[in-house]
């Protein structure tokens, strides 16, 4: 929640004596006057000068001060994600010289992905993670980059994000959430895991194992194509549910597996890219209007930045994350035709289609030759 500055009875005071004193003044004699329109060209001179040029140069004489702001993450605090957001902040800060402060709060101790946007929209904090899946969940067609086999790597997700399709998206998300997006990223592939059975390399290895699935629509759907029961669940009871049985397998990044120790009660994974998790920047664009230009101009760099940190950083921990768990004695299963599983959710991408009520879907097909 941002503060802002207050203007006090003060200020209303001394202007009314200012009034005044100009007043008294203008009744002098007319030698005095012109002595006295020297003095204040003078003093108004001085006093310009005591301000300094930096602040009307820089456009930031009209900015407001003391802004403490907020940005809601479900990352702990020891992935790149989290880094690259507190990096962020202290950008933002420096480059406003303090007028704005950005504090994050990782590993969901302000809510869950799938408030934030309610809470963004109501202004109760200014900056968040979302994600297509949960912003889908408001505006159905911007869940179709996490549409299953989509995507064959991360630099077909940024092609489509940095273009003009995902301009539209993001316009689409501005104007049907009352949310702004400040840039997206890929973090990582979202594969399958398995505990207490053997890991799937072809669809009939995956009939009827129950798999722990994120509370979104897309996800269900895809893994119940894929022959799969799946189990809608927050991330935080697989943990135990994969311990007792209660279900066979997970779908995360290898990051994520490593973030929440999924690792302990799995045995093997499979190296099929059924998505691409990603990441968006969000943020209450009442309050970013609310700023001067110049500190608008701040944060939406700062969010580049932030983005272009994601990037780069996120591909080199997935493979150290990937080593990691191999070295915790998790089994690694090739997957050799990645197309049989594909065509299995191609029905999901028909109805997708079907019921859009934009044409970005059928524009990211286009582009992508699929």
């Amino acid at each position: 929640m941002h503060d802002r500055a207050t203007t006090t009875p003060t200020r209303a005071i001394a202007f009314a004596l200012l009034l005044v004193m100009m007043l008294t003044a203008c009744s002098s004699s007319d030698g005095d006057a012109a002595d006295t329109g020297t003095d204040e060209a003078a003093d108004a001179t001085d006093a310009t000068e005591a301000a300094g040029p930096d602040d009307e140069a820089a456009g930031t004489e009209d900015c407001e001060s003391g802004i403490e702001t907020r940005f809601a993450h479900h990352l702990g605090d020891t992935v790149i994600g989290h880094d690259a957001f507190v990096a962020m902040g202290e950008e933002i800060e420096a480059a406003t010289d303090g007028r704005i402060t950005m504090e994050v709060f990782p590993a969901g101790q302000l809510g869950g992905i799938a408030e934030w946007a309610g809470l963004l929209r109501d202004g109760v904090i200014e900056f968040a993670w979302s994600d297509a899946s949960t912003l889908g969940a408001v505006v159905p067609d911007v869940a179709a980059p996490n549409l299953p086999f989509l995507f064959e790597n991360e630099e077909e997700f940024h092609q489509i994000m940095d273009g003009p399709i995902g301009e539209d998206i993001n316009a689409l998300i501005l104007e049907e959430a009352g949310i702004e997006i400040l840039g997206w990223s890929s973090v990582g592939a979202l594969i399958p895991f398995f505990g207490g059975v053997d890991a799937a390399t072809t669809p009939e290895d995956l009939q009827g194992l129950a798999i722990r699935v994120p509370e979104a629509p897309v996800a269900v759907e895809a893994w119940r194509l894929l022959g799969a029961e799946p189990v809608a669940m927050p991330l935080g009871d697989a943990y135990t549910a994969l311990q007792t049985g209660a279900i066979n397998a997970y779908w995360l990044p290898y990051w994520a597996t490593r973030a929440t120790s999924m690792y302990e009660v799995s045995d093997s994974m499979s190296e099929l890219p059924v998505a691409y998790a990603n990441l968006a920047i969000a943020v209450d664009p009442n309050f970013l209007s609310g700023l001067c230009e110049a500190d608008q101009a701040a944060i939406r760099t700062a969010a580049s930045n932030a983005e272009a940190a994601n990037r780069e950083g996120w591909p080199a921990a997935d493979v150290a994350d990937r080593e990691y768990l191999i070295e915790q004695g998790i089994e690694v299963a090739e997957v050799e035709d990645v197309d049989a599983f594909r065509q299995l959710v191609l029905p999901q991408w028909e109805e997708f289609e079907a019921n859009a009520t934009t044409d970005l879907f059928t524009r990211m097909r286009a582009e992508l030759g699929r």
